[in-house]
């Protein structure tokens, strides 16, 4: 898919933060949005989940489809840079 993806409507936030305390902490990933963010977010996932990876041309096999986002272009200008992708490969 495209750099930039810009389906993403309203707001959408995603951040990455540390959680926990002392020795035990972990990075949480943050995801949020006003009401149209979140449901243009929703819908590209449920775009990139419905898509048939075996008939995209420009997908080598062996690849996988992902979707970049980005901070001032899809997300909130304080979000982290994000790629959301599918765990299954396009297959010859």
């Amino acid at each position: 898919m495209k750099v930039g993806y810009k389906d993403i409507k309203g707001r959408l936030k995603i951040k990455i933060s540390k959680e926990g305390s002392g020795d035990e902490k972990w990075d949480c990933v943050n995801i949020y949005g006003d009401p149209k963010g979140l449901k243009s977010f929703a819908s590209v996932l449920l775009q990139l989940a419905k898509l048939n990876q075996n008939k995209c041309k420009g997908l080598p096999t062996g690849n996988s489809e992902h979707i970049h986002l980005y901070p001032e272009i899809d997300l909130t200008s304080d979000s982290n840079s994000s790629i959301l992708g599918r765990l299954d490969r396009k297959k010859a």
